[in-house]
C-alpha cells in the first residue's frame, strides 16, 4: 500500500505527472545489528515540489502503516525523496530448511 500511495501521489502531483519525470527505487540491506531493509523512492523531473500544508490520509498511511519502520519524506525542490528503514530478522531466512 505504501508504494501504491507513493506512485499515486507521483501521478497526481509529482514526477509521473509530466512526460519527463521519473522515479528511482533503490533498496539495500543494512548490516546490523539490527539488520534493516532501506528503501529509497526518489522522484525527479516533475513539477517543483512544495511541502504539504496539512497532513492527509496518504501521508499518514506512508508514515505509519509499516510496523517498526522509520519513514522520512523530504520534499526537495527537484522531487520527493522517501526513505523507509524496516527492521529485519537477525538471520537471513533460508528456504528449504527442514
Amino acid at each position: 500500500l505504501v508504494l501504491h500511495e507513493l506512485a499515486t501521489n507521483a501521478a497526481k502531483y509529482g514526477a509521473f505527472s509530466t512526460a519527463t519525470g521519473s522515479v528511482r527505487l533503490n533498496w539495500t540491506i543494512v548490516p546490523g545489528p539490527p539488520r534493516q531493509l532501506r528503501l529509497v523512492w526518489q522522484e525527479q523531473g516533475g513539477p517543483p515540489v512544495t511541502p504539504p500544508t496539512r497532513r492527509g490520509f496518504g501521508g499518514t498511511l506512508i508514515e505509519n502503516s509499516l510496523a517498526g519502520a522509520v519513514v522520512r519524506r523530504e520534499f526537495l525542490p527537484d522531487g520527493l525523496v522517501c526513505t523507509i528503514e524496516l527492521p529485519l530478522p537477525a538471520e537471513p531466512f533460508e528456504s528449504g530448511a527442514a
